[in-house]
């Protein structure tokens, strides 16, 4: 039992406090009850806190049943502030090629709900993704893929690698 969310099956948090706002923001993977196959996962949820102890359940904030290019496996999740925008980055199987792609949905507040806008180009097998901003404002994308991490630049609308930059750590 996850001893901070009791009320759903949760995995792969990431976990923020925004600029301006003093709570805690918990994003997590909804994994179906009484299932044991990760293609199961369909759906993201966000939790919130302002003492570490109650926590809000806001409820679905992005299903797999709103991402046309996905199929399954709506696997680990980050979030990311920028420009005014809360953004969402999350792994998914893509229906076209049944690859694992990197997805990006935007909201206007922490707490979703989200609109999915596609995934990143340029991320192959994008899995378990971390959105970074640099002080600069710079937006760097990690990922995990093929047993390495990866990482690279994003362009300024985050939904592409910037040609070149694309690393293994």
């Amino acid at each position: 039992m996850n001893p901070i969310i009791k009320t759903v099956f949760s995995a792969d948090p990431s976990a923020h406090v925004w600029p301006g706002d003093d709570r805690i923001y918990v994003y997590a993977s909804h994994d179906q009850p009484y299932t044991d196959t990760h293609d199961t996962m369909q759906s993201y949820h966000v939790f919130s806190s302002d003492d570490m102890v109650n926590w809000t359940d806001h409820g679905r904030v992005l299903h797999l049943d709103q991402v046309e290019w996905a199929v399954s496996h709506m696997w680990a999740i980050d979030a990311a502030y920028r420009h005014g925008t809360y953004y969402l980055v999350y792994c998914a199987v893509e229906n076209a090629t049944g690859m694992f792609r990197t997805g990006l949905a935007v909201s206007d507040q922490p707490q979703g709900p989200f609109t999915d806008i596609g995934f990143i180009q340029g991320v192959e097998w994008g899995q378990d993704p971390a959105l970074f901003v640099d002080e600069d404002d710079t937006p760097y994308l990690f990922w995990g893929a093929g047993g390495s991490c990866h990482a690279c630049q994003l362009t300024d609308d985050l939904l592409s690698a910037v040609e070149g930059t694309v690393v293994d750590l």
